[in-house]
């Protein structure tokens, strides 16, 4: 059906996985499995923001690469806000 949402496999050229209203399901699967991973990597050490910053890199050497400056400069706002923010609570 057209329009419906499909789920690509990677790895797999011509395998596409309709998902129908299964969708709503699998997309918060995602998102809860998103978190809950992001929270047990922070603890209570702060490693999350090591990785996050190091995933934003990543999105935004592709997003600069592929010609998509709106999102790149959307990408380096956040990461300049964010160097702002920790660099207020250094002690001198």
């Amino acid at each position: 059906v057209s329009g419906s949402p499909t789920l690509a496999l990677p790895f797999f050229k011509d395998v596409l996985i309709d998902l129908g209203w299964f969708y709503l399901a699998f997309g918060a699967f995602v998102i809860v499995g998103a978190s809950n991973s992001v929270n047990l990597t922070d603890g209570l050490d702060g490693l999350v923001t090591g990785l996050t910053l190091l995933a934003l890199v990543a999105f935004w050497f592709l997003a600069s690469q592929t010609g998509l400056g709106d999102v790149s400069l959307f990408i380096a706002v956040i990461w300049l806000s964010y160097d702002i923010y920790v660099k207020s609570f250094e002690i001198v």
